[in-house]
């Protein structure tokens, strides 16, 4: 592979939660789990080529197995943006229920995203001392009428009034329709 290709390691198991650039909690399951999801004897991922709405798979990698219930895979040429789905079982294709960017909405492709490439602006920021938290619990999806980040930032100060010293997003994740917890 040339050096600076972009690479992206596909891992995939139902218990893990790695950051890495793009994951899926798919994994081999017994047909009695109580997770209900289907066994993965075999999985692919799918590299999607998107021209308007036509989608195409673009390339197909077989993933590797292992006795734990891991899936993975190494693809050269797979930078961030690059969009992936996982098939299993020769199934139709799904997206990564762990992906951090849907960027065609829930039942489309993930797109691989490279956090190493996010600029923190913010090294001096020290804290708050563990004394002076006074912690709100925000679902962002009903904290304000259009339930985004944007309209979240407008309301900040009234949360400064009440006291509030740090805010504790609670989980969200994408979901169809136009109001999407947020994201």
């Amino acid at each position: 592979m040339p050096e600076g290709t972009p690479t992206c390691h596909l891992l995939m198991n139902l218990s893990m939660a790695l950051d890495r650039l793009a994951r899926l909690s798919f994994a081999k399951t017994k047909p009695s789990s109580p997770s209900g999801l289907p066994i993965a004897n075999r999985v692919n991922v799918e590299i999607i080529d998107r021209h308007g709405d036509v989608e195409n798979v673009r390339d197909r990698y077989p993933m590797e197995s292992d006795p734990n219930g891991f899936f993975s895979k190494t693809i050269s040429d797979c930078g961030a943006g690059t969009l992936y789905r996982f098939q299993l079982n020769r199934g139709m294709g799904r997206p990564d229920p762990r992906s951090k960017s849907q960027p065609i909405g829930v039942h489309g492709p993930s797109a691989v995203v490279d956090s190493n490439q996010f600029q923190w602006t913010d090294q001096n920021w020290t804290g708050i001392e563990k004394k002076n938290l006074v912690i709100y619990e925000l679902h962002l999806g009903s904290f304000t009428s259009s339930g985004t980040y944007l309209a979240a930032i407008e309301q900040l100060d009234a949360l400064v009034k009440l006291g509030i010293t740090a805010v504790e997003f609670l989980p969200f994740g994408p979901v169809p329709g136009e109001l999407e917890l947020g994201l």
